[in-house]
């Protein structure tokens, strides 16, 4: 169901699958009949990242690109450096020069180069995105304007319809990261 030529070369460290969980407490709280949490936690890098990058990751390998890049404060960075190690790709990551190094690390583990860059977030995912539309980079862009990351968010239905027995459920709320929701 993913926009993928050929299903046996999927880049994939494993994500998706994770568990949905019951909360009553939170449910009675929050004045409903029931509520569940998805916890992405147990996905490979930790984060909500994993669902669209390895989509990512696998279209920059049908692609033909060697670099995957992204502008990130940790967890795009991490998924980035991580599905593109695993697709055998480099990876770079634009970040805010005072991100803080533990942030960082399991990205620079995964062997991304990091572009340190004085400014706030939007200053430098501005810069970036220019840097990307001029053409003077060939990189697989990972950001937020992807496409088809979008088809990696798109598991979180599939994975909760399935686990609700087919029902749709009434609302999802889901985190909005960076305010895109990616």
């Amino acid at each position: 169901m993913m926009p993928v030529e050929n299903p046996e070369n999927v880049v994939s460290l494993g994500e998706g699958g994770t568990p949905l969980l019951r909360s009553d407490r939170l449910a009675r709280a929050c004045g409903v009949r029931e509520l569940w949490l998805k916890s992405d936690a147990s996905n490979p890098t930790g984060s909500l990242k994993d669902r669209s990058i390895t989509v990512s990751a696998t279209k920059a390998a049908e692609f033909g690109y060697g670099v995957m890049s992204c502008d990130s404060t940790g967890n795009k960075a991490s998924s980035t450096a991580a599905y593109a190690s695993r697709a055998g790709l480099r990876s770079i990551v634009f970040c805010p020069h005072d991100t803080p190094v533990p942030k960082m690390a399991q990205a620079i583990f995964f062997g991304a180069r990091l572009i340190r860059v004085r400014g706030h977030y939007s200053e430098i995912n501005a810069m970036y995105r220019r840097l990307i539309a001029s053409g003077q980079v060939k990189w697989y862009d990972c950001g937020t304007d992807n496409p088809f990351r979008y088809e990696g968010k798109k598991t979180y239905a599939y994975e909760i319809a399935q686990a609700l027995g087919w029902r749709a459920p009434d609302r999802i709320l889901h985190p909005a990261a960076g305010g895109m929701s990616l």
